[in-house]
């Protein structure tokens, strides 16, 4: 019943597109028929016109709604697809991969080894820059620590 239920309303949008078409055109020769003159036939074009305009709006909308729909099925489909953790209502087959893929390890910069106090560890690379001895990256002057490996910087004179 709810299979491809975008698919259905399309359907049923070009159904209601073809019977209002056809109910105007009718309704138009009706007023045709029991008026005679100018007026009768104007507005017997007038209903004609309106009727399949309406028809068409009316047509547009309901499709575009099926489409819509089609296209928000076919991404949860793909979605599920993706994830493979997707719930189920049938509990007779597993849910969960068979293998699960393990995320790679970081590698985290090395700890520092600590030295005494009176040894730098950094080196002065210009005006603002230091550079740790460390892990040898370049910083700003004013850190008291590498913010890379933690190192601690010993601000000294030359």
């Amino acid at each position: 019943m709810f299979d491809n239920i975008g698919g259905k309303i399309k359907s049923w949008a070009e159904r209601i597109f073809t019977i209002q078409v056809i109910v105007s055109i009718v309704g138009g020769i009706i007023i045709f028929g029991l008026h005679v003159g100018l007026p009768a036939l104007l507005l017997s074009l007038l209903v004609i016109v309106i009727g399949v305009f309406s028809a068409w709006l009316s047509f547009l909308f309901l499709y575009a709604f099926g489409q819509l729909v089609e296209n928000s099925d076919e991404i949860v489909r793909l979605m599920e697809d993706k994830n493979p953790y997707t719930i189920s209502n049938d509990t007779s087959k597993e849910t969960q991969p068979s293998t699960i893929d393990e995320p790679k390890e970081k590698k985290l910069a090395p700890l520092p080894t600590w030295k005494p106090v009176d040894e730098a560890d950094a080196i002065y690379v210009g005006e603002t820059n230091v550079k740790c001895n460390n892990c040898d990256c370049v910083q700003f002057k004013g850190n008291r620590k590498c913010t890379r490996c933690g190192a601690k910087f010993v601000s000294y004179q030359n």
